[in-house]
């Protein structure tokens, strides 16, 4: 039986998925440390993937996972919803946001 290693964050209720189906596996749980380190993988995996939908419906889809990953990141550093709102204003504020559609190409 061949196995795969995946080395990554995965949502709570997948092993109990896998175990319905009769799938061999192991989980862990993380310590703090270990799980924001995890979390910061997971919001690059989940962009990527975001960055490959192809059709709205795919895009509703992985943005919903991009969402969840960075509402428990945000929770797991104890940023409330408040601090990131303001830090986003703060930066709109300063350098704008993306309405303008602006693509910048090159500099000298």
């Amino acid at each position: 039986m061949l196995t795969i290693i995946y080395n990554k964050l995965i949502r709570d209720n997948i092993d109990s998925i896998m175990t319905e189906k009769g799938v061999k596996f192991s989980v862990r749980t993380l310590e703090d440390e270990e799980y924001r380190s995890a979390l910061l993988a997971k919001v690059v995996e989940e962009a990527k993937e975001l960055q490959d939908a192809k059709t709205a419906d795919d895009v509703l889809s992985e943005l919903a996972d991009v969402q969840a990953v960075v509402d428990v990141t945000r929770e797991a550093f104890n940023i409330s919803v408040e601090q990131l709102e303001n830090e986003k204003k703060k930066k709109e504020e300063s350098r704008g946001g993306f309405k303008r559609k602006l693509f910048l190409e090159w500099t000298k």
